[in-house]
Parts: structure tokens; C-alpha cells; sequence
């Protein structure tokens, strides 16, 4: 019956889940720019914590957490730089990464309450993804309905111990550098100081 139950939610998933269309992406980066308080985000489509989704187009990133390797290729993945940061530069990009990444846990404090997408599942691990989509697939139709639970508020904190220290550099971490240096790019300055690090990011996303 559960396996009856999930094949009819997955044959429902593409009307009930979508995913930004090429012509949605600059108003998704828009809304993470606005998330985030800060511009180097406007390529941001997606976030993620604890499950993978879709590559995201060429030219636009994901933001994800401390447990995610900072990639540029094959998909390009923005996470925070570890702690203790070195320095205001990566302090202040870290706040900025927070404000638009924590869309996501958001999203999953309003979908634990009412699903067992993240309790420990009880069937087969080729079954898991399936089981977790058709909660999704049962979420959005309630909120849709204007159905919705109130937020659990729940600590998703990074626990090191937990993942692999990540100790050599990735393509990703150049590009983290350079969004970084543009979050912290004085708005207008003096043009004997246009030649400062902080002005090289022009290299696009």
C-alpha cells in the first residue's frame, strides 16, 4: 500500500514540485540578493542542507553549509569559510551566506512537522528518496491549501567531527574569495584606490 501510495505522489511530483525555468532564475537570484543583504548572490538558485538536488544551469551557484566541499566544477557550490575566519573580509561574507542560505532550513522547519521525511525511515534505501519526494509532493499541496504548520525551530549547526575536514583548496574556494571581496567592496570610494583587490571581481559567476 505504501508503495502504491508513493508511485501515485511521483506520478503527481512535476505539477506539484517545480523547478526555476531558465526565464525564473534572475528573479530567483533576485530573492536571494534580497536574503542575503548583498549582491555577489544574485546567481544563487538553490540551497542545500542534507540532500542533494538538481545541478543548477551553468553560471549559477547553490549555497550550502560547512559540510559541503566549495566547488566550482562540475556545479558550483558556495559554502561559508571554516572557523575561526581570518579576518573581516570572510567574517562579513559569512553573515551575508547565512542570511540567504538559511532559506532552506527555514523550509524544512515548516516540512518536519508534518512529514517523516526526517525521521529515521524505516525501509529500503533505494525506497528513501521516494518516500521523502512524496512527503514533499504531500507538503506542497498543503501549503497550496493554505494549510501550513507553525515552524519548528530547529538547530541545524555544523558539527565538524561529523564530515571529512576538507584540508586541500577546490576551484570553489578562488571563487568564494572573489564574492567575498565584493561584499566587502567600499560602495564608492576615491578613484586612487580603484586599483585595490577589492575592485577585481568583475570575473562572472
Amino acid at each position: 500500500m505504501v508503495h502504491a501510495i508513493a508511485d501515485d505522489l511521483m506520478a503527481i511530483l512535476p505539477r506539484v514540485i517545480c523547478f526555476p525555468e531558465r526565464d525564473d532564475l534572475e528573479a530567483t537570484g533576485e530573492g536571494f540578493c534580497r536574503l542575503a543583504g548583498h549582491s555577489p548572490f544574485r546567481k544563487a538558485v538553490g540551497a542545500i542542507d542534507g540532500c542533494h538536488q538538481l545541478y543548477p544551469p551553468c553560471g549559477y551557484a547553490l549555497l550550502g553549509d560547512g559540510g559541503y566541499p566549495c566547488l566550482e566544477d562540475p556545479i558550483q557550490i558556495i559554502t561559508p569559510y571554516r572557523e575561526p575566519v581570518q579576518g573581516p573580509v570572510e567574517a562579513r561574507f559569512n553573515r551575508h551566506h547565512s542570511k540567504a542560505r538559511s532559506i532552506i532550513e527555514r523550509a524544512f522547519g515548516l516540512m518536519k512537522p508534518r512529514s517523516i521525511s526526517f525521521s529515521a525511515l524505516e525501509v529500503h534505501p533505494t525506497f528513501a528518496p521516494k518516500v521523502v519526494a512524496a512527503c514533499a509532493v504531500l507538503h506542497n499541496i498543503c501549503l497550496a491549501d493554505v494549510d501550513a504548520l507553525e515552524e519548528e525551530r530547529v538547530s541545524y549547526e555544523y558539527y565538524p567531527d561529523l564530515v571529512p575536514i576538507l584540508t586541500q583548496e577546490t576551484p570553489g574556494q578562488h571563487l568564494r574569495a572573489r564574492l567575498a571581496e565584493h561584499v566587502s567592496a567600499p560602495v564608492s570610494c576615491p578613484a586612487s584606490l580603484q586599483d585595490h583587490i577589492y575592485f577585481h571581481y568583475n570575473t562572472p559567476l
